[in-house]
């Protein structure tokens, strides 16, 4: 069976997921002649489509951002300096990105918190 197919027998129901069912809907494709082969020998299950399962899209501020929302804190001139610092030792990093946005993160946590919605792996940001 297709990792696009489940047959639930407790439940009565096939659920297929979006692209194979748009794969069913060409005749005489593996998928077509799948599918009518589940309805005949199952006549009494339900056809149900899986929802997508993927992750909604995590925000990720840019270092624009970062810095423009630095600048209309207090002390910004010393905490601009120690975003700079930052930046310059993120260089050394295998993911400078993720290692200036866990400081960025937690310098600023209402930033996360409030305005958006910004999960970090901590772990995958300090690898070097």
């Amino acid at each position: 069976m297709s990792k696009n197919v489940k047959v639930d027998f407790t439940s009565k129901m096939i659920t297929v997921t979006k692209s194979f069912l748009k794969r069913a809907e060409t005749p005489f494709s593996d998928e077509f002649q799948l599918l009518v082969a589940l309805q005949k020998e199952l006549p009494n299950f339900k056809l149900a489509v899986e929802k997508n399962r993927t992750q909604p899209k995590q925000f990720r501020p840019s270092y624009r951002q970062m810095k423009d929302y630095i600048t209309f804190q207090p002390r910004s001139e010393e905490l601009m300096e120690e975003f700079s610092e930052v930046r310059t030792m993120s260089r050394a990093r295998s993911n400078p990105y993720m290692f200036v946005l866990k400081w960025f993160i937690e310098k600023f946590p209402m930033f996360a918190s409030e305005h958006f919605d910004v999960r970090v792996d901590l772990n995958e940001a300090c690898a070097a």
